[in-house]
Order: structure tokens, then C-alpha cells, then sequence
């Protein structure tokens, strides 16, 4: 945890169950009242199905209700506008700030720095999509 925002690393930089059982204890599950009943809705992506995921889940009072493959433009329009576009400017921002930094005397940039450097740009990419562009999801999408 840096700075509000938490960060994984995984060695081969891809998402897997573990990750989500982590989130769902230390992030979602405080997140809500423990004693009620919660609805989580995920797309179909693998590490969301597994046994682990799904027994913490359950652990913690959440359902779990999964979107079929191909309908996330229907389902999740703001995962196709707001994210689209924030990854857009994460990476546009962390390339820009790397090559900066690769720029200038400090030649060695070891991991601690790179988090550093995305947690700066993580805030920045957030902070730049605009209202607009959350509507515009629900517009685009809702026909």
C-alpha cells in the first residue's frame, strides 16, 4: 500500500487468483459491512472462477455473478470508455516519466522507483479522465 493506492507485482506481470483472493480480503471485504449480503459482479476472466476466489467470496458474504464472454460493451460500458481511456494516459504518463528519468544522471531505475513513478501517474491518469467521458460510456453503450 502507497500513498491510498495498493500495488501487485507478479513476476510474470499477469493477473491470476491469487491476486483477486489478496484484493478480496484486504481491500473489498473491509470495504463493506461484514454481516450483510453483497453482490459482486466480475467478467468471465479465469482467475475469477477459481474454487479460491470463490470461497472467499463466500467467506465474506459476497455472491458472485459472472458476465458471459462477449457482452462486456454491453454490460460494463465504463470498462470499454473510462478504462480504455485511463490506461491510455497511465501508460502515455509512465513512458513519458521513464524516459525522463532515463534521461538525466540517475541511469539505474530499480523497482522501489518504478512503483514510485506509477503511483505518481496512476493518480495523474485518474484525475484526467473527465466527467464526459464517464456519460459518454453510458451513452455510447446503452442501445
Amino acid at each position: 500500500m502507497r500513498d491510498g493506492i495498493m500495488v501487485y507485482k507478479q513476476q510474470n506481470n499477469t493477473m491470476n487468483s491469487h491476486i483477486m483472493v489478496s484484493w478480496i480480503r484486504n481491500f473489498l471485504a473491509p470495504s463493506f459491512p461484514a454481516d450483510q449480503l453483497k453482490l459482486l459482479i466480475l467478467d468471465s476472466f479465469s482467475g475469477h472462477k477459481t474454487n479460491e476466489v470463490k470461497e472467499e467470496l463466500r467467506k465474506h458474504n459476497f455472491h458472485l455473478l459472472l458476465i458471459p464472454s462477449g457482452c462486456t460493451k454491453y454490460l460494463q460500458p465504463l470498462d470499454i470508455s473510462v478504462n480504455r481511456s485511463f490506461k491510455s494516459k497511465l501508460k502515455q504518463y509512465y513512458v513519458k516519466s521513464l524516459e525522463a528519468l532515463e534521461g538525466s544522471k540517475n541511469k539505474v531505475i530499480g523497482n522501489q522507483l518504478r512503483k514510485d513513478i506509477l503511483i505518481v501517474n496512476i493518480k495523474r491518469a485518474t484525475k484526467a479522465i473527465l466527467p464526459d467521458c464517464v456519460r459518454n460510456g453510458f451513452r455510447e453503450y446503452s442501445t
